[in-house]
Order: C-alpha cells, then structure tokens, then sequence
C-alpha cells in the first residue's frame, strides 16, 4: 500500500535509475584506445543483453506504477466532495481558484472611480460589493476545504498499487 505522492516518487526514482543505466551504458559501450595500446586490456566490461534487461524492467515498473496512480487518480472517489474522482477535484479546484480571482478583482473596485479627466468621467460598479466580497470569502472557504481532501487523498490516503514489492 503506498499513497499517491510514494508512487510519484518511486516513479521519479527508477527514472533517475534508468538515466543512471543509460549514462553508464554509454560511457562504457564504447571506447578508445591510444596507437600501440592492447586494445583488451582497455575494453571495460560490457554485457549490452544484461543492460538492455535492466533497462526494460525498470520501464516495465515505470509503466505499471504510472498505470496503477492514474487509474487510482480518475476512479477514486472523494466521498466528502459529492463522489467527484481525485482528476474532477483537481479541475474543480482549479475552477474555483479563478473564481475567486475574479472575485477579488470585482470587490476592489469603488461603487463610483473617476476614470477619465477629459472630460471628467466616472465608472459605476453595477453588481453589489459587499454581496461579492461574501461570494469571495465563500469561495475561498471552499478553495481550503478542496485542498483539504485533494491533499489527503494524494499524500495520507494509501492505495495498492498492484506492482509486486510496493
């Protein structure tokens, strides 16, 4: 049982394993040797068919742990959020975020702002301050309270991922 943010961790260290296979793969896949020198004593050990294994075990694990979060990711149910999956909560969080941008934006504006000095003109606000400020600080309640379960899912909420040995 591990929690999405292990998996994404794992995940990102068989990466850095894979690169570190590579790397060492290509410095000692090839070499050169100086006019005169014996070209076998300057060979390093090289076994392309046991690289290559390492290699697509590693992907093979990448693959079904990357499968494993992202199935758990769009069919885990967040009950305290009206059973939306954790994919749905993160696009609801988004959406509420630039709500609340834009609410901001409207409860800094004056009921009447002179905009313009020649001639003197005035801008009016044509919606109810004080009703948007209650709508911001609703909003925002409502932003904490997403990230509050998005958080717990992601980094406290264990799952199995179904790859043996995690």
């Amino acid at each position: 049982m591990r929690t999405l943010y292990e998996v994404g961790r794992i995940i990102e260290d068989l990466k850095k394993d894979k690169e570190r296979l590579l790397e060492r793969e290509r410095k000692i896949s090839v070499f050169s040797v100086l006019d005169g020198e014996d070209k076998e004593d300057m060979r390093p050990e090289y076994d392309y068919d046991s690289i290559k294994g390492e290699i697509e075990a590693l992907d093979k694990k990448i693959r079904a742990l990357t499968h494993s979060a992202l199935k758990y990711f769009v069919t885990e149910k967040v009950a305290e959020h009206g059973d939306m999956t954790l994919d749905e909560l993160l696009v609801y969080l988004r959406q509420l975020e630039d709500k609340a941008d834009k609410l901001y934006t409207m409860s800094t504006h004056l009921n009447k702002e002179r905009i313009g000095t020649d001639p003197i003109e005035y801008e009016y606000v044509n919606y109810d301050i004080k009703r948007v400020e209650e709508e911001y600080q609703k909003t925002k309640k409502e932003i904490d309270r997403t990230r509050f379960y998005t958080d717990f899912y992601v980094y406290e909420l264990a799952f199995d991922t179904g790859v043996d040995g995690l």
